[in-house]
């Protein structure tokens, strides 16, 4: 289960590689049949995709709760609270501290801590949010890391990165593909702990 779980891995990172094109091309080496006469994915910058917002959720001010709308932190959800900030799904970004530039894609009604930034689409009839979150795994955010004690990332140092779009349609069968691979992956992952703790029951 394990190997299996590692050659799913394998074959995500393969296509992450083959869906988006590399730096400094603008078509991919893969591509879906109903789009391989579509021509050159569009030049843009982060900003022209993505938009930021901060939080101002304070871990020591919280009053956690085990039901209620979450707050995710850099690992995932921390617990729950009483009120959301953001209505719609986004994306976070780990901006201060162990994990910086962490992406996670965060579900609706919920909050980030302060440390961590919200990513959303600027416009979702041309950018789709979902493929906007695997479009941004393929960026390296370790090169805009600053700080010598606690590391920090800010969107303003990598808003200017060039990337390149597809149209909306190729964005949501690339998000539709990682979207059901990640399942499979999360399901396997999942497989294995039950093995895990079924073997330490045994024991």
């Amino acid at each position: 289960h394990s190997k299996k779980l590692e050659l799913l891995k394998d074959h995500k990172k393969g296509l992450m590689q083959n869906l988006f094109p590399q730096d400094g091309e603008k078509v991919p080496k893969l591509r879906f049949k109903e789009f391989e006469n579509s021509g050159e994915w569009e030049e843009k910058k982060i900003e022209d995709v993505v938009i930021a917002e901060n939080s101002n959720i304070a871990l020591n001010k919280l009053n956690l709760k085990s039901s209620g709308y979450p707050v995710y932190g850099a690992d995932g959800i921390i617990g729950y609270i009483d009120d959301f900030q953001q209505i719609d799904k986004y994306i976070s970004i780990v901006k201060d501290g162990a994990g910086v530039g962490r992406l996670n894609l965060c579900e609706n009604q919920s909050s980030l801590l302060g440390t961590l930034t919200y990513l959303k689409s600027r416009n979702l009839k041309s950018y789709d949010l979902t493929w906007i979150y695997y479009l941004l795994n393929t960026v390296d955010f370790f090169t805009f890391v600053k700080g010598s004690g606690i590391p920090h990332i800010y969107y303003s140092d990598y808003k200017n990165k060039n990337i390149v779009v597809p149209n909306l349609s190729e964005q949501q069968k690339i998000a539709s593909c990682f979207s059901s691979l990640d399942e499979i992956i999360e399901a396997q992952t999942e497989a294995i702990e039950q093995l895990k703790l079924h073997k330490k029951g045994l024991m």
